[in-house]
């Protein structure tokens, strides 16, 4: 059971679990839909907009299982407006905020098409936080199909060989984050 409350400020004593992704990902969204609130009514604003509209990390806490956590959204790599240093530079300086550090960072990306701009964010994920963040990582998928979004073995068709590599390095940990589109917040996914 999972339950947050808001705040704009971290708690040093809580594990931190960062969202990161690509401005447009799903971040906001899949932020919002963890702490149990409609996708787009929680403490993580969705933007509609060509442009990001999260430019500073913002945090909430949330309980499951009577532990507490920090759940941090971050700033979009690859922004419309802010260099990915300073993006980085802004995780960084959140995380070491947190005695306990970084529990998980869901990599959020879409589930088209594996870019270089995505390795590229996965290069600079290393570089700010450390080679071992790679260890916490789960990806994400956002944006699937509706069938994707019903069946992992259909998402798991979609990849191409850098995806399945990718998800190897990371120990095969991934998910796919519901679909606005094709689910309400009283709807059940099968994932």
């Amino acid at each position: 059971m999972s339950q947050f409350s808001e705040g704009s400020q971290i708690n040093i004593n809580h594990p931190v679990t960062l969202l990161i992704g690509k401005t447009g990902a799903g971040k906001s969204t899949l932020g919002n839909l963890l702490l149990g609130r409609p996708y787009d009514d929680g403490p993580f604003i969705v933007s509609d907009r060509m442009n990001s509209y999260t430019q500073v990390c913002r945090e909430s806490e949330m309980t499951i299982d009577g532990r507490k956590f920090n759940i941090v959204d971050t700033p979009g790599i690859f922004d419309t407006s802010k260099p990915d240093e300073e993006v980085f530079k802004e995780i960084a300086k959140t995380v070491q905020k947190s005695a306990h550090g970084i529990k998980a960072i869901l990599f959020v990306f879409e589930a088209k098409r594996f870019t270089e701009e995505q390795k590229n964010a996965l290069n600079g994920i290393k570089t700010f936080l450390g080679e071992n963040a790679l260890n916490y990582m789960i990806a994400v998928f956002s944006h699937a199909t509706k069938k994707q979004n019903e069946d992992k073995d259909e998402m798991r068709k979609a990849w191409n060989p850098t995806v399945a590599s990718f998800i190897g390095s990371i120990g095969n940990r991934w998910g796919v984050s519901p679909d606005s589109d094709y689910f309400t917040q009283n709807m059940k996914s099968t994932n």
